[in-house]
């Protein structure tokens, strides 16, 4: 090995190996970027070094601890390695992490023990998790909801996280390794989420968490606040405008009455119960109806005095169709992010094709790109200024990330369930 050393990158220890290509048949290995400091291998640690392989060539040496305490499940599987030209490719070392092979319960699928973490490829970065948010589609896509998933091989649970930048790959200023971030959408479209220690996005995934929020509130933000920032703006600004938010105490509705009411919309907000009625005005809507009671539409229209809404932020867009096309203006719109009561509505064309709506159908991960530029914009305004609440009903270690996922699945609950990682 000659002059190659153990350099820290936050936490983490990899090997530098500024050794010619002859020595590994690899193209001019270097350090990964992020790395401030070299010393020896910590023997405090209970560290063991041992070299990384491509074949029957060694490009590396990787340091790992010892594997975790009694009572994770055993078995280890390999993040695919980072590619970064002309730096050392392979792992830091391994970090715990859940994850699950086959599709099913939670306590029959889901496993906790020690994977090897990849290092960041270019335009990446390496966050070092502290807290990991469970939400819908996580339960979701473990019980099957996308067959195809498990393809590649195991899956890393969950899209939304908060972390620090431990490491950064080419093409990301070295500046940002040690910056607080929250993470959204690392597990869509991948394997590897943020039930991990470590996850490795790309770095517009990993936008600057404000200081004055948390860890777990940063793991809140991903699919909530965005995809509520999305039904509420995707038609421009909403000053003076007359919103409905259907469900406005649940995870995204209650950021949607947020951020709409404060951005000087009238908030006209359903719940289900008394309890979730004052929930909804704590949160800025003017009135709140129960749509558990039939005919509500009417309900609101005597809210606004007989004027008709002009947008809908809808949480079950077949459930709730014919209350709302009895309640949205001519030329109104519609921004739907599920339709859990009815899966395949049957729509009124004709009813709403003369009533000139627009109908969006939200889902964050593929937003424009611009939208989410604009909703991470906003959001850090208000995670800056203190003005958005957040709702965090349960947090859990790691090692209970089965319940957690039971949690979502049982629901009763209003607010974010999430795991402390770090």
């Amino acid at each position: 090995m000659g002059n190659a050393s153990i350099v820290r990158c936050m936490g983490g220890y990899l090997l530098y190996c500024p050794t010619p290509e002859s020595d590994f048949n690899h193209n001019t290995p270097g350090a990964l970027r992020g790395a401030t400091q070299s010393k020896a291998l910590p023997q405090q640690e209970n560290a063991r070094a041992g070299p990384m392989w491509q074949g029957d060539t060694a490009i590396g040496f990787a340091c790992r601890p010892d594997p975790v305490g009694a009572g994770a499940s055993s078995g280890r599987y390999n993040f695919p390695t980072g590619r970064m030209p002309g730096r050392t490719k392979g792992i830091i070392r391994t970090m715990k992490a859940a994850w699950f092979e086959s599709f099913g319960p939670a306590r029959e699928v889901l496993r906790v023990g020690e994977f090897d973490q990849a290092a960041p490829g270019p335009g990446e970065v390496l966050v070092a998790l502290h807290a990991s948010a469970v939400n819908p589609s996580d339960t979701k896509k473990r019980a099957g909801a996308m067959p195809a998933l498990l393809d590649g091989g195991p899956v890393v649970p969950h899209s939304d996280g908060a972390g620090i930048i431990a490491a950064v790959g080419d093409g990301v200023h070295e500046g940002r390794v040690g910056e607080r971030v929250w993470v959204y959408q690392a597990q869509h479209g991948r394997r590897f989420g943020t039930a991990a220690g470590y996850v490795a996005v790309e770095a517009s995934r990993a936008p600057p968490l404000p200081d004055p929020a948390g860890f777990d509130v940063g793991a809140c933000l991903g699919i909530p606040a965005m995809t509520a920032h999305r039904c509420v703006f995707q038609d421009g600004p909403v000053t003076g405008q007359k919103l409905l938010v259907t469900g406005g105490a649940g995870r995204v509705g209650w950021y949607a009455v947020q951020l709409a009411s404060q951005a000087g919309a009238e908030v006209i907000a359903t719940a289900s119960n008394d309890a979730d009625l004052q929930v909804c005005l704590d949160a800025g809507a003017c009135a709140v109806v129960n749509h558990g009671e039939p005919g509500w539409a009417e309900a609101v229209l005597e809210k606004t005095g007989g004027s008709r809404i002009d947008r809908v932020i809808d949480v079950d867009f077949g459930g709730n169709l014919e209350q709302v096309l009895g309640v949205v203006r001519t030329g109104g719109a519609i921004a739907t992010y599920a339709s859990m009561g009815d899966t395949e509505p049957a729509i009124p064309f004709y009813r709403m094709m003369y009533l000139d709506l627009t109908v969006h159908l939200v889902i964050v991960y593929d937003m424009p790109e611009a939208a989410k530029r604009h909703a991470i914009a906003d959001i850090n305004g208000h995670l800056e200024a203190g003005t958005l609440r957040h709702r965090i009903t349960h947090r859990l270690p790691l090692a209970d990330v089965a319940e957690a996922h039971e949690l979502i699945e049982m629901g009763g609950f209003r607010g974010c369930v999430v795991l402390d990682i770090q």
